[in-house]
């Protein structure tokens, strides 16, 4: 009787062992799936981001180009030369002579047209105060507001899109 005990209490200990083996490996896989899942996820994430700052910055590298002019002009020529040419200004985006980066972009105005941005001209009536290093003084006060999205072009992904406006 003590061999047949033996025996029985032998594979006992034997399927508690198989039993826990299998249980070790059930949450070892367990942990490595969801290790994966996490980087996997955590690469994803980053990308998005990458790709979200790239068309934000040539979406404010469109609008700086379009403030430059804008300013340079009204310097040149006064404020009805501006109002004359906006949509002239509207047109004026980055191109891929300027640089070949700019092919990896389709610029657009708020309403979503291709190949423009957004100006907006807010004429102020009368005097208004000066800030900054001018103090008190008061003048006529015209504002533009230049808008640009980018959309970062990719091959099968449909992109980012980045909005800047100055």
């Amino acid at each position: 009787m003590k061999a047949t005990e033996m025996t029985i209490s032998r594979s006992r200990v034997k399927a508690n062992v198989l039993l826990m083996v299998l249980i070790m490996v059930g949450v070892s896989l367990t942990l490595v799936i969801a290790i994966f899942g996490y980087s996997s996820t955590n690469a994803k994430q980053n990308q998005r981001a990458t790709d979200y700052y790239a068309a934000v910055s040539a979406a404010e590298a469109a609008t700086e180009k379009l403030v430059a002019q804008i300013t340079t002009d009204y310097r040149a020529y006064g404020d009805g030369y501006l109002s004359l040419h906006l949509n002239d200004y509207m047109t004026n985006i980055p191109n891929a002579t300027e640089s070949g980066q700019w092919t990896n972009y389709d610029f657009m105005n708020m309403n979503g047209d291709t190949g423009q941005v957004s100006i907006q001209y807010a004429n102020i009536a009368g005097f208004s105060a000066v800030n900054g290093q001018y103090g008190p003084l008061k003048a006529f006060v015209d504002r533009y507001r230049v808008l640009a999205n980018a959309v970062e072009v990719f091959p099968g992904w449909c992109g980012w899109l980045g909005l800047s406006g100055h």
